[in-house]
């Protein structure tokens, strides 16, 4: 059984499964019952699998959109992660894995294409999505004063001449950037950082005063 397969069967839910020109990327997107589309995405690229450390992704694009200077933007969440990722469920019934540790991403996404144009959706899952790139922006997004402000936002694909390309619209990543939401989560992010950097500090006093201690023994 193949994993849009076992997908299928775990949660009866009615997949496009799309072939591939490129038989090295399947793609798989169904509509939930919430309005929330799910992407599917699976690489068999060794090269990619081993650079990336995930061979799998899988993309929710939440039923809202928002319109940033005149784009509009949708409210996703994506993970990564491997096919054969062993998974733990906790005492609630939850998943514990790679695939449920969503990041939180804006983006501009075409709703339409991605459920009909398979080299779209392949682009924006392996190119704008692809982690390395996600993470590098939301880094970015943490910080104050960064070369290119973003917030959560990652970009989005358009087609531009014979193909389809990322791309990133600064005026929307300003936008972005300066979201009272963001300005929350930077916030918050400095004062988690504060506290952890105050925690190390009284790790090396007390470890600095066990070695005193040692050192007085040894003395005696």
């Amino acid at each position: 059984m193949g994993l849009f397969d076992f997908l299928k069967k775990k949660n009866n839910e009615d997949y496009k499964e799309f072939n591939s020109a490129d038989e090295h990327y399947s793609i798989s997107v169904c509509r939930l019952e919430d309005g929330v589309i799910k992407v599917n995405f699976i690489t068999n690229k060794a090269e990619e699998i081993f650079r990336q450390q995930y061979d799998s992704m899988e993309l929710l694009i939440m039923g809202d959109s928002s319109a940033i200077e005149d784009k509009s933007v949708k409210d996703c969440k994506v993970s990564w992660y491997g096919m054969d990722d062993a998974i733990e469920i906790d005492e609630h019934g939850r998943e514990l894995s790679r695939r449920t540790r969503y990041k939180h991403v804006l983006a501009e996404i075409d709703t339409d294409l991605i459920e009909t144009d398979n080299e779209y959706g392949i682009m924006v899952m392996n190119g704008l999505l692809r982690k390395n790139r996600v993470e590098r922006y939301l880094r970015d997004g943490l910080n104050e004063n960064p070369e290119t402000p973003c917030g959560e936002y990652v970009g989005g694909v358009r087609r531009i001449g014979n193909e389809y390309k990322k791309v990133f619209d600064i005026k929307v990543g300003e936008k972005a950037h300066n979201l009272d939401t963001m300005k929350e989560k930077r916030e918050k992010w400095k004062i988690k950082q504060e506290q952890t950097k105050q925690n190390l500090i009284e790790i090396k006093k007390e470890r600095i005063r066990q070695l005193q201690e040692e050192i007085d023994e040894l003395s005696r």
